[in-house]
């Protein structure tokens, strides 16, 4: 309706009609101003509309993150998470479901075996693990089934939720283990005998530099010097690869 003040308003219309004799003889009715609830109606409706629209562009949000992400309440359940929390742990992903809670999560993934480091000491294990969850105190390194690492951030909100990611270092860690085979296999060559694989004169002076470092007060330690007397006769008649062989067994 519109007022004669020009405002638009919001009626509904109740009526009723007389009859006598079977003829409409009359009309009684009212009309009621539900401009408030047709608005309130309006808003709350929008207000829906806009929730779910948020909700969505969460969800898109959370499923476009580049790691793993779980939410869990203050009771521990599931609330939320994206496709790559199910994927990294797919031994426990049957138990992973809104509502679950955390600890049963982990007991299922115990059961198949998810966490190598777990293997034999599965109640301490879950003990610890559940310990750090629902007290944070920096990132967590996690071994998984396929020489596979995960590091954990997990953050307890105000409200009493638990904010998780999982983030997967699996090849950091491998480049990290190749790096340290490579030095190790330089510092072997640097400090060994090519031909005799014994330390040459400088592993001898790191292993002398080790005990000054590390050696027990008043203890002593013999030094065995070996000379090969008439080697030179050996090289010069038999030839060099003869020489090599007898340095080796003399080494073995």
């Amino acid at each position: 309706f519109i007022r004669h003040t020009g405002e638009q308003i919001w009626v509904r219309a109740l009526g009723e009609v007389e009859y006598r004799d079977g003829i409409a003889v009359g009309l009684c009715g009212a009309f009621l101003d539900v401009t408030d609830r047709v608005e309130r109606t309006r808003e709350l409706a929008q207000a829906r509309q806009e929730a779910q629209e948020t909700r969505a562009r969460l969800w898109s949000a959370i499923e476009a993150l580049p790691e793993a992400f779980v939410l869990y309440d203050g009771e521990d359940r599931a609330v939320m998470f994206n496709s790559k929390y199910l994927n990294i742990y797919a031994e426990s992903a049957e138990a992973i479901r809104r509502g679950e809670q955390f600890e049963t999560i982990l007991r299922v993934g115990l059961d198949n075996q998810q966490y190598p480091e777990a293997i034999g000491r599965e109640e301490d294990w879950l003990a610890e693990r559940m310990e750090r969850h629902r007290n944070p105190k920096g990132p967590i390194e996690q071994v998984l089934p396929g020489d596979r690492y995960l590091q954990i951030h997990e953050v307890r909100l105000e409200s009493g939720d638990t904010v998780g990611f999982r983030i997967d270092v699996t090849q950091l860690k491998r480049q990290q283990r190749e790096l340290a085979d490579k030095a190790y296999a330089l510092e072997v060559a640097a400090t060994t005998d090519p031909l005799t694989g014994l330390s040459n004169r400088r592993g001898l002076e790191t292993v002398m530099a080790r005990i000054g470092r590390i050696g027990v007060p008043d203890e002593t330690y013999g030094v065995l010097h070996l000379d090969l007397d008439r080697f030179k006769p050996i090289n010069d008649v038999f030839g060099h690869a003869a020489g090599d062989h007898l340095l080796c067994r003399v080494a073995e």
